[in-house]
């Protein structure tokens, strides 16, 4: 009788131990998949995936631009650019927007009291010869600012900014990537003039990033 018992629970036995071990085993795959996809991720991001686009120039990102000139206390930001001043951008990238900011030395002329404006506060963009990258192509990437025909610097001479706030300007850059664009790093510097106070030579402040073309694939 108790063999005869013994036989009948047995399979039950094994039914649960069975149960118990698919549950197990699930468990670990999932947590495996998930542990995977963690590693996935964090290589994709050490291997340097495109910066995120800045689509306008809204509350938002002049909040955020306003935190990074009390940070680094200087008179230029690249909103855009990490801490090694580079910006990514992944080959076929349409309309990929970064934002030049700057400050002006003054807000108002201490002559005449008068504050300054948006004429007095200018820009220009120059690429660096000392590249890996193709110039000449590289120039035709950018949709605002045009750059002059044949020539390292912008087509036209101490630009506006998009945007015064007196004492800060901000300029929205456009650009778009083709898909065969060669994966490179350009250097560009930027140039503030800045004639507020009523001088008759501006001043002016300058700062270097880079623009990283990357692959578009995964680790890209």
């Amino acid at each position: 009788m108790v063999t005869s018992m013994h036989n009948k629970l047995s399979p039950i036995k094994s039914k649960k131990a069975a149960i118990e071990l698919s549950v197990g085993t699930i468990v670990i795959i999932v947590i495996a998949m998930t542990m995977l996809i963690m590693g996935i991720v964090l290589v994709r991001n050490i291997f340097g995936g495109a910066t995120a686009s800045v689509t306008s120039l809204n509350d938002k990102v002049k909040s955020e631009i306003a935190s990074l000139f009390t940070e680094e206390g200087e008179k230029i930001v690249i909103y855009g650019a990490g801490a090694d001043r580079t910006i990514k951008i992944k080959r076929g990238t349409e309309s990929f927007g970064f934002v030049i900011s700057a400050l002006a030395d003054r807000t108002t002329n201490p002559n005449t009291g008068a504050s300054t404006t948006r004429n007095d506060l200018k820009y220009n963009l120059e690429l660096s010869s000392d590249t890996d990258c193709n110039i000449v192509q590289f120039r035709t990437y950018f949709r605002n600012p045009r750059w002059a025909a044949g020539s390292n610097t912008l087509a036209a001479s101490n630009r506006e900014f998009d945007d015064f706030d007196n004492p800060r300007g901000d300029v929205l850059i456009n650009l778009n990537i083709p898909e065969d664009a060669e994966t490179c790093t350009q250097k560009i510097t930027v140039v503030v003039y800045d004639s507020s106070g009523g001088r008759t030579a501006p001043e002016q402040s300058s700062k270097s990033f880079n623009i990283q073309i990357v692959s578009g694939g995964f680790f890209g």
